[in-house]
């Protein structure tokens, strides 16, 4: 099965993933369950209701759904942000990351 990732923020240093992952599980999102799967030592899934990211060391890459839209964006962006407050780290400005209008999901539908 092919994957298909968007980046939407790169760390400007390096992270602990399994730290960071921690830290994401006793946060609050809305009271939405947090569920976390480890798919490498340095990979983890996050799904955050029905949204999926991919945390590494270098940044936090949205999974591409069939069944996000456009109009799912501040919702994402939300979560996005609060991702940041989360692990503290200071992030690059890069297309599609939280910084910019984003691209991702413009398409869909």
């Amino acid at each position: 099965q092919r994957v298909y990732l968007y980046p939407t923020l790169i760390f400007k240093k390096g992270i602990c993933v399994e730290k960071f992952v921690n830290e994401m599980k006793q946060s609050e999102f809305d009271e939405k369950i947090i569920r976390v799967s480890r798919l490498t030592d340095l990979i983890y899934r996050i799904q955050i209701g029905y949204i999926f990211l991919i945390a590494t060391p270098v940044g936090i890459f949205l999974e591409m759904q069939e069944n996000y839209e456009e109009s799912m964006k501040p919702e994402i962006r939300k979560y996005l942000e609060r991702i940041v407050e989360v692990s503290g780290s200071e992030i690059m400005d890069i297309p599609y990351a939280i910084a910019f209008e984003e691209r991702w999901l413009d398409n869909l539908r």
